[in-house]
């Protein structure tokens, strides 16, 4: 699982450690201001899972292309004004479908995340 910079505090990120996952976190892997095409490309190279509440990636086509390029997959908090225990809260009741969906699905794959944690597809996808 890696965590975008918006998502980097220690409540999302120990939880998902007790919880079992292995977590990456952006910050620890690129400078701040790294060209979104370049993590973004590795981070799907990886096989990591990222979780984000950036808003304005879910919101530009040639941004998400990105994702679909590298083969990525991502999971956006649909609701970026969530404070911490929301957010954990989301991610939780979302980690099962998440799980089933990479079971079955090939990447690239993005959803975005409910706060009751169900998952939705973009329309918009190139």
């Amino acid at each position: 699982m890696c965590l975008d910079e918006n998502l980097s505090g220690k409540e999302l990120r120990e939880a998902l450690e007790s919880w079992g996952y292995e977590v990456h976190r952006l910050a620890d892997h690129f400078e701040r201001g790294t060209p979104d095409v370049e993590w973004i490309t590795i981070v799907g190279r990886k096989g990591w899972l990222l979780l984000t509440k950036d808003r304005a990636i879910a919101r530009k086509p040639a941004e998400l292309a990105i994702f679909v390029k590298a083969r990525a997959r991502a999971f956006f908090l649909a609701h970026g004004d969530l404070n911490r225990q929301e957010i954990v809260a989301s991610v939780e009741a979302a980690l099962e479908r998440i799980a089933r969906l990479v079971k079955k699905t090939r990447p690239p794959t993005l959803r975005k995340v409910s706060p009751t944690g169900h998952l939705r597809k973009f329309d918009d996808l190139p």
